[in-house]
């Protein structure tokens, strides 16, 4: 387990994280090409659990950032449960710095555009797509991705009062449509896409 800290924010990473890296990362083979992919993925979660950090910091929590298996995890250790409009802005805080991380990619590359064949380029093709993909993909309405978590704010905010178990059966319902709109275009294909919607249904459903 590797412990360190970025400006104020405790970081624990579990050795489990850079296997779940490993295995998001298929077709690289073992060389340098895995290696660039790897560290790519460290940074561009650390962005991302650092945007939800820095906005419990600013909440009055003592966050702190564990990277685990295919993700991570910010704990915000906020003094009191946040209302509705505070946790959707500290729920949006991480796909938001992820996406400021992409496009700072993208101005870097257009500046000072790298070697094509160079791993300096390929960092930066894989910065975009860690970026703006993954922001998407953590932007939709299913717990307990972040979208989900915004989700459950509004809801809250609307019906003022906890609803967990709706934003759960929502959830559980687009998670299992997703499920079945990927089976439909790619079979079994895309196993970790499919397996995430499934595991995201179960989880909410249950």
């Amino acid at each position: 387990m590797l412990s360190f800290k970025v400006f104020s924010f405790p970081v624990v990473v579990y050795p489990v994280f850079f296997l779940g890296a490993f295995l998001l990362g298929p077709g690289f083979g073992l060389g340098w090409q895995m290696l660039v992919w790897v560290a790519v993925v460290f940074v561009s979660i650390l962005i991302h659990e650092l945007g939800h950090a820095v906005v419990g910091k600013l909440l009055g929590g003592e966050p702190e950032i564990h990277l685990q298996m295919l993700g991570g995890v910010t704990y915000p250790r906020l003094r009191r449960r946040p209302g509705p409009l505070q946790q959707f802005v500290l729920s949006v805080a991480g796909p938001l710095a992820g996406i400021g991380l992409g496009a700072a990619a993208w101005a870097l590359g257009r500046a000072m555009p790298p070697d094509p064949e160079s791993p300096s380029a390929m960092a930066m093709e894989f910065i975009r797509f860690c970026s703006f993909v993954w922001a998407g993909f953590n932007l939709l309405p299913i717990l307990p991705l972040d979208g989900g978590q915004m989700m459950l704010a509004i809801i809250e905010g609307v019906r003022r009062k906890p609803s967990e178990i709706l934003a759960s059966w929502v959830s559980a319902a687009i998670a299992l449509a997703a499920a079945l709109v990927v089976f439909a275009h790619y079979g079994i294909r895309e196993p970790f896409l499919l397996g995430w919607f499934v595991l995201f249904a179960f989880q909410n459903f249950s």
